[in-house]
């Protein structure tokens, strides 16, 4: 595994939900490996099956996943996540089983009771955060690809190991078409 900005070795697992025409979309955990992801666990989901299944939210259908997999996962194991993972519950969950996460925050989010949006570039030690305390990785404003997008996540992380790098990782899952696509 490649060590980023620090001696601290750790597993990263992409997540991801990709949607499959307007009626399904599949949950799944890759591994970065070689400069692909290679999926692990996928979870197809219809749209509207949540009132059908045990899991009763999206964050509980995500829980279950990771429970399936923390067997076979080191407890060194980061989870990726994009923005629409944000959920309390499932960095709570994340926490209490040893393990890490990054989750990519949407520009209107508050941290400390200030607008994300408003703080600079820069990492944000032990600060309250979708009602938890944890590190905060301010990237800020950036054009990739001709597109201007906000960047910023949360960690549990060590502070001393948040950089761009950790989330770009992430973005394997969506660049080597995880599922044919």
């Amino acid at each position: 595994m490649n060590r980023v900005k620090s001696s601290y070795s750790f597993v990263f697992l992409l997540s991801d939900f990709t949607y499959i025409k307007e009626k399904w979309r599949v949950l799944s955990f890759a591994v970065p490996i070689g400069g692909r992801a290679l999926p692990i666990l996928l979870i197809p989901v219809r749209f509207d099956s949540f009132y059908k299944l045990r899991w009763k939210s999206e964050v509980d259908l995500i829980i279950h996943a990771i429970s399936l997999l923390l067997p076979v996962l080191p407890k060194r194991t980061v989870f990726l996540f994009d923005r629409e993972f944000t959920y309390p519950d499932l960095m709570k969950f994340i926490m209490s089983k040893g393990m890490y996460f990054i989750i990519r925050l949407k520009r209107n989010v508050y941290v400390n009771g200030k607008p994300l949006w408003k703080l600079g570039p820069g990492v944000y030690e032990n600060v309250f955060v979708h009602k938890i305390f944890a590190n905060v990785f301010v990237r800020g404003y950036i054009s990739e690809g001709g597109k201007k997008d906000f960047y910023a996540y949360v960690s549990n992380l060590p502070a001393d190991m948040l950089c761009w790098e950790l989330y770009r990782k992430r973005m394997k899952i969506e660049e080597e078409e995880v599922l044919g696509r």
